[in-house]
């Protein structure tokens, strides 16, 4: 029995998953250099460094680049959990409706449309290519 377990193929594979499994409940995170320059596609975060007050239009555009980062739906606003949440993060927070939050959404949109037209604007071509490949 003793020679079995040793070379017992099945037994090194249910032993490599569970170490796999044990591994992944554990978060390795390294601290972060703060010297690092990265270059985030999004809104701005916060600069925790300093005192920093509620802006209820700033905390708006947030969410709104949250929906259309995430392709949440609008109601996603209007939700309890969603308003809780933002609650105990701020407790100035102001609940904001769908239809608000809708148009912020297209005003993101449209400015990241500008941003990306100026980007491109001295491009004169552009290759597109994509995969529609179903197995």
């Amino acid at each position: 029995m003793a020679r079995h377990l040793k070379t017992c193929i099945s037994r090194k594979e249910v032993q490599k998953v569970e170490k796999q499994r044990k591994q992944q409940m554990t978060l390795n995170f390294q601290p972060m250099d703060s010297n690092v320059d990265v270059d985030i596609v999004g809104p701005p975060l916060l600069d925790t460094s300093i005192a920093a007050k509620y802006d209820h239009s700033k905390m708006r555009e947030a969410v709104a680049h949250w929906v259309l980062m995430h392709e949440h739906p609008f109601t996603v606003v209007e939700e309890n959990d969603f308003n809780f949440m933002m609650k105990m993060f701020n407790p100035t927070f102001e609940k904001t409706s769908r239809k608000t939050i809708k148009n912020d959404y297209v005003a993101v949109y449209d400015d990241q449309k500008k941003k990306l037209k100026n980007l491109l604007k001295g491009i004169s071509k552009i290759s597109i290519t994509t995969d529609l490949w179903k197995s």
